[in-house]
């Protein structure tokens, strides 16, 4: 049977469109919204190249290796599973996209229709080159909130009851971390839950206690206006199971008592909706009566601030105060044109004068269209694993069910809560599923 016949050969509906129809996978044959299930969730970790992507899902998934994390190329897929009641188990679907691409078509995998109502999104930061951390956090945010707010309408317009149900849902929940919070008006949180690891602590120490700070405070200011969480940690053996254990909060959604951990001189923890903009720049009362860099008085609070918003200069300020503090930002350029409406410069690249079209070109026309159809081809790759690692754990939980008693799996590891499978493509967890494509 050709792939066309398969129903693979459009990345559009590909993999996907056969796990609607799948009664394992969808129990509706695909005729309505199909999401994930309620003990699935969909996690899609981004950043620029080098901030730490890979060693955050490492950390999670494998705490004990030794190996140094591959660079990622593109978008990588791995998962956990952790046994829940009784013989079900959790499943997390974990999204890594490569930080020297820019290809906004990639984050279209995990933040599908299917996947948004149980999706989140990390953000991770360098803060060893904290000149970049702005910059980079405006630019990540830019191109998620776009996708998500896309995905959000399309729901919404759906005449499907659940889809637009979903929507509603999303809004519901996102503007409700700010029920009765003095910055309401303000803020604008993103429909799905996003988090911040501000990653590279041990590395940021040696920055001056003031200078650590106003970068800590401008950080603050771009997750609380994006009604974002924050967590300053390392990777390092004294942080390992407190980030771990975040991690397991955020990737299974267990609930955990909110935090709201200002200061600098400790690993900064801010649960969404726990902040303020007066305590951001202003600063608390627990800094030894330093200057905050941002604000001296609640006047000052106008240079950023709106009755209903932020300031048309709010963000240059910010990136004026990194900037003198930390010096120039180093954008790669071949992500320079992701910022969009969050960027400083409000430039980009663009094509030629007068040329006709994006890419004015032959040779650059074939070089895109030979670029989309490799791209094509990976997403559609990409679709398959996961498919088929849910069709590996839908046959485990039904031989679970059947089997009162039965033993785990053989690639399990104890964690907080219960059982966890781990898999990365090419590791332990795949190789059932490389095994069915041979096949």
């Amino acid at each position: 049977m050709s792939r066309q016949q398969r129903g693979e050969a459009d990345v559009g509906g590909g993999i996907f469109a056969i796990a609607e129809s799948d009664p394992e996978l969808s129990g509706n044959g695909g005729s309505e919204l199909t999401t994930l299930g309620s003990d699935s969730s969909a996690i899609l970790v981004v950043g620029d190249s080098g901030s730490g992507k890979s060693t955050c899902i490492q950390t999670f998934l494998k705490p004990n290796t030794t190996k140094e994390p591959k660079s990622t190329f593109a978008l990588e897929y791995n998962f956990a599973r952790r046994k829940g009641a009784g013989a079900g188990k959790s499943l997390v679907h974990l999204w890594e996209l490569g930080g020297d691409i820019y290809e906004p078509k990639l984050l279209e995998v995990p933040l599908s229709q299917r996947n948004l109502p149980l999706a989140s999104v990390i953000i991770v930061c360098d803060l060893s080159k904290p000149q970049n951390v702005l910059s980079s956090l405006l630019k990540w945010l830019a191109l998620i909130r776009e996708l998500v707010t896309k995905r959000v309408a399309e729901l919404a317009a759906s005449a499907d009851g659940a889809a637009s149900a979903a929507a509603a849902a999303l809004r519901d929940s996102s503007s409700a971390l700010f029920t009765g919070h003095a910055d309401s008006s303000r803020v604008r949180p993103c429909e799905i839950p996003i988090y911040i690891i501000a990653n590279k602590l041990d590395a940021f120490r040696s920055v001056p206690s003031a200078d650590r700070r106003a970068l800590m405070q401008v950080i603050r200011f771009v997750a609380h206006y994006n009604g974002a969480s924050v967590l300053a940690t390392s990777y390092t053996a004294d942080q390992k199971e407190s980030f771990r254990s975040y991690m397991n909060n955020v990737c299974f959604m267990t609930r955990s008592s909110s935090s709201c951990e200002t200061s600098a001189d400790r690993p900064v923890n801010v649960s969404a909706g726990r902040d303020s903009f007066t305590s951001i720049l202003i600063g608390d009362d627990d800094h030894g009566g330093s200057r905050s860099k941002l604000a001296s008085s609640e006047a000052d609070m106008a240079l950023y601030l709106s009755a209903h918003g932020l300031s048309k200069d709010c963000w240059h300020r910010l990136a004026d105060v990194c900037k003198n503090t930390f010096g120039e930002p180093q954008t790669a350029p071949s992500l320079a044109s992701a910022a969009g409406d969050g960027s400083i410069e409000g430039g980009g690249e663009s094509s030629a004068a007068g040329g006709g079209g994006e890419y004015p070109e032959a040779e650059v026309d074939e070089m895109r269209a030979q670029r989309d159809e490799a791209l094509g081809r990976y997403m559609l790759e990409v679709e398959r694993k996961e498919y088929l690692s849910k069709r590996e754990a839908a046959a485990d939980e039904r031989a679970a069910a059947a089997s009162i008693g039965g033993g785990g799996g053989s690639s399990s590891s104890s964690s907080e809560g219960g059982e966890r499978d781990e898999g990365k493509d090419g590791g332990e967890g795949s190789s059932s599923a490389r095994r069915k494509a041979r096949k």
